[in-house]
């Protein structure tokens, strides 16, 4: 179906572009939306699954790391 409607699309573009300069900004703004669309769909899926949006710490993280490094966990490794 989505296929059919793209080469609709396409087809009546095409037929209204007559220099190159109105292909490039077809273009554009075609790549442009399909972007948009994507991002907004994810930011939709985030929001639905319940997890924080635009989250930069996880709550608790600090201190699971402060435990491990207080059993001895290190991040460097020993190589010998």
């Amino acid at each position: 179906m989505i296929r059919s409607k793209t080469a609709v699309l396409a087809r009546d573009v095409v037929g209204s572009i007559s220099i190159q300069r109105e292909l490039r900004e077809v273009m554009r703004f075609m790549t442009k939306s399909v972007i948009e669309r994507m991002l907004d769909d994810e930011e939709t899926m985030r929001g639905l699954s319940g997890l924080p949006q635009h989250e930069r710490r996880l709550p608790g993280f600090d201190n699971k790391n402060l435990a491990l490094y207080a059993k001895g966990m290190s991040t460097s490794r020993d190589y010998s």
